[in-house]
Protein backbone atom coordinates (compact mmCIF):
# COMPACT_ATOMS: atom_id res chain seq x y z
CA UNK A 1 0.00 0.00 0.00
CA UNK A 2 1.21 3.38 -0.77
CA UNK A 3 0.05 6.97 0.06
CA UNK A 4 -0.26 10.04 -2.05
CA UNK A 5 -1.47 13.51 -2.66
CA UNK A 6 -5.47 13.11 -4.24
CA UNK A 7 -5.89 15.06 -7.58
CA UNK A 8 -9.12 15.74 -9.35
CA UNK A 9 -8.89 13.15 -11.27
CA UNK A 10 -9.38 10.67 -8.01
CA UNK A 11 -12.48 12.19 -7.77
CA UNK A 12 -15.10 9.39 -8.80
CA UNK A 13 -13.59 6.44 -6.27
CA UNK A 14 -13.14 9.33 -3.69
CA UNK A 15 -16.92 9.93 -3.87
CA UNK A 16 -18.16 6.21 -4.25
CA UNK A 17 -15.95 5.89 -0.56
CA UNK A 18 -16.95 8.77 1.21
CA UNK A 19 -21.27 7.94 -0.39
CA UNK A 20 -21.08 4.46 0.63
CA UNK A 21 -19.28 4.73 4.22
CA UNK A 22 -20.51 8.00 5.07
CA UNK A 23 -23.95 6.07 4.61
CA UNK A 24 -22.86 3.43 6.75
CA UNK A 25 -21.62 4.88 9.50
CA UNK A 26 -24.94 7.68 9.82
CA UNK A 27 -27.87 5.06 9.05
CA UNK A 28 -29.22 4.91 12.49
CA UNK A 29 -28.31 8.94 13.48
CA UNK A 30 -29.98 10.47 10.36
CA UNK A 31 -33.41 9.76 8.49
CA UNK A 32 -33.08 7.67 5.40
CA UNK A 33 -34.30 10.23 3.24
CA UNK A 34 -31.98 13.06 4.82
CA UNK A 35 -28.80 10.92 4.59
CA UNK A 36 -29.62 10.31 0.82
CA UNK A 37 -29.99 14.02 0.36
CA UNK A 38 -26.76 14.74 2.21
CA UNK A 39 -24.81 11.92 0.24
CA UNK A 40 -25.79 12.56 -2.74
CA UNK A 41 -25.12 16.64 -2.36
CA UNK A 42 -21.56 16.17 -0.80
CA UNK A 43 -20.05 13.15 -2.11
CA UNK A 44 -21.35 13.33 -5.50
CA UNK A 45 -18.23 13.48 -8.22
CA UNK A 46 -18.99 17.20 -9.03
CA UNK A 47 -19.01 18.07 -5.18
CA UNK A 48 -15.79 16.04 -4.59
CA UNK A 49 -13.92 17.57 -7.69
CA UNK A 50 -14.97 20.92 -6.31
CA UNK A 51 -13.55 19.64 -3.26
CA UNK A 52 -10.13 18.57 -4.48
CA UNK A 53 -9.60 21.85 -6.59
CA UNK A 54 -10.18 23.54 -3.42
CA UNK A 55 -6.58 24.74 -2.02
CA UNK A 56 -7.51 25.42 1.44
CA UNK A 57 -7.98 21.89 1.43
CA UNK A 58 -5.06 18.68 0.75
CA UNK A 59 -6.45 15.26 0.35
CA UNK A 60 -4.78 11.78 -0.11
CA UNK A 61 -5.49 8.78 -1.12
CA UNK A 62 -4.47 5.10 -0.30
CA UNK A 63 -3.41 2.88 -3.01
CA UNK A 64 -4.33 -0.76 -2.92
CA UNK A 65 -2.03 -3.64 -3.61
CA UNK A 66 -4.51 -3.29 -7.21
CA UNK A 67 -3.76 0.00 -8.03
CA UNK A 68 -7.27 1.06 -6.72
CA UNK A 69 -7.92 3.69 -3.78
CA UNK A 70 -8.85 2.18 -0.85
CA UNK A 71 -9.24 4.75 1.16
CA UNK A 72 -8.98 8.65 1.43
CA UNK A 73 -8.28 11.29 4.02
CA UNK A 74 -9.24 15.29 3.45
CA UNK A 75 -6.73 18.26 5.94
CA UNK A 76 -7.52 21.68 5.82
CA UNK A 77 -8.66 24.66 7.94
CA UNK A 78 -10.53 24.51 11.34
CA UNK A 79 -13.75 24.98 10.73
CA UNK A 80 -15.10 23.45 13.74
CA UNK A 81 -16.27 26.16 16.17
CA UNK A 82 -14.57 25.21 19.53
CA UNK A 83 -10.86 25.82 17.13
CA UNK A 84 -11.90 27.98 14.29
CA UNK A 85 -9.77 31.18 15.97
CA UNK A 86 -7.00 28.65 15.86
CA UNK A 87 -4.21 29.12 13.66
CA UNK A 88 -1.82 26.46 14.97
CA UNK A 89 -4.65 23.93 14.44
CA UNK A 90 -5.88 21.84 11.16
CA UNK A 91 -9.03 19.77 10.38
CA UNK A 92 -10.01 16.28 9.54
CA UNK A 93 -13.15 16.55 7.40
CA UNK A 94 -12.96 13.20 5.63
CA UNK A 95 -11.65 9.82 6.81
CA UNK A 96 -12.99 6.76 4.66
CA UNK A 97 -11.23 3.62 4.20
CA UNK A 98 -13.75 0.69 2.04
CA UNK A 99 -14.92 -1.96 4.32
CA UNK A 100 -12.25 -4.96 3.43
CA UNK A 101 -9.59 -2.99 3.88
CA UNK A 102 -10.78 -1.55 7.62
CA UNK A 103 -8.14 -2.81 10.23
CA UNK A 104 -5.87 -3.45 8.02
CA UNK A 105 -3.54 -0.66 8.77
CA UNK A 106 -5.42 1.90 6.11
CA UNK A 107 -6.39 4.56 8.02
CA UNK A 108 -3.66 4.86 10.20
CA UNK A 109 -1.35 5.36 7.45
CA UNK A 110 -3.46 8.19 6.04
CA UNK A 111 -3.42 9.37 9.64
CA UNK A 112 0.34 9.63 10.11
CA UNK A 113 0.37 11.31 7.01
CA UNK A 114 -1.93 13.68 7.55
CA UNK A 115 0.01 14.16 11.34
CA UNK A 116 3.60 14.63 9.51
CA UNK A 117 1.82 17.35 7.58
CA UNK A 118 0.56 18.91 10.01
CA UNK A 119 3.51 19.23 11.91
CA UNK A 120 5.77 19.87 9.01
CA UNK A 121 3.19 23.09 9.10
CA UNK A 122 4.17 23.91 12.49
CA UNK A 123 0.56 23.14 13.67
CA UNK A 124 -0.23 22.20 17.32
CA UNK A 125 -3.34 20.30 17.15
CA UNK A 126 -5.86 18.03 14.57
CA UNK A 127 -9.18 18.71 15.19
CA UNK A 128 -12.01 15.83 13.82
CA UNK A 129 -16.16 15.68 14.23
CA UNK A 130 -17.15 11.86 14.48
CA UNK A 131 -20.93 11.02 15.11
CA UNK A 132 -21.52 9.40 18.25
CA UNK A 133 -22.85 6.33 16.79
CA UNK A 134 -19.69 5.57 15.22
CA UNK A 135 -18.03 3.83 18.07
CA UNK A 136 -15.36 1.94 15.29
CA UNK A 137 -13.96 5.65 14.36
CA UNK A 138 -13.91 6.74 17.75
CA UNK A 139 -11.94 3.80 19.36
CA UNK A 140 -9.75 3.94 15.71
CA UNK A 141 -9.51 7.89 16.98
CA UNK A 142 -8.55 7.44 20.93
CA UNK A 143 -5.63 4.83 19.43
CA UNK A 144 -4.31 7.94 17.46
CA UNK A 145 -4.24 10.27 20.70
CA UNK A 146 -7.71 11.85 19.81
CA UNK A 147 -8.99 13.24 23.15
CA UNK A 148 -13.00 14.44 23.70
CA UNK A 149 -13.21 18.43 24.10
CA UNK A 150 -16.83 18.56 23.02
CA UNK A 151 -19.80 18.18 21.14
CA UNK A 152 -21.34 19.31 18.18
CA UNK A 153 -24.73 18.92 16.44
CA UNK A 154 -24.78 18.02 12.70
CA UNK A 155 -27.91 19.20 10.85
CA UNK A 156 -28.74 17.54 8.09
CA UNK A 157 -32.72 18.82 6.86
CA UNK A 158 -34.84 17.30 9.39
CA UNK A 159 -32.08 15.29 11.66
CA UNK A 160 -29.62 16.60 13.73
CA UNK A 161 -27.30 13.34 14.93
CA UNK A 162 -24.52 15.13 17.75
CA UNK A 163 -20.97 14.23 17.32
CA UNK A 164 -18.01 14.68 19.65
CA UNK A 165 -15.29 16.98 18.60
CA UNK A 166 -12.15 15.20 19.27
CA UNK A 167 -8.84 16.54 19.34
CA UNK A 168 -5.29 15.07 19.57
CA UNK A 169 -1.81 17.47 20.68
CA UNK A 170 0.76 17.31 17.97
Amino acid sequence: MKIRQASVKDAGPIATICHSQFHIAHKVGIAPDDLLYYVDKTFSKAAVEADLSNTENIHFVAIGNDEDIVGCINIGKVHLPQASHMESAMEITRLYIKPEYIGKGVASALMEKVKTLARSKQKESLWLHVYKGNEVAIKFYNKCRFNIVGELNFPVRQSCPVGWVMMCKL
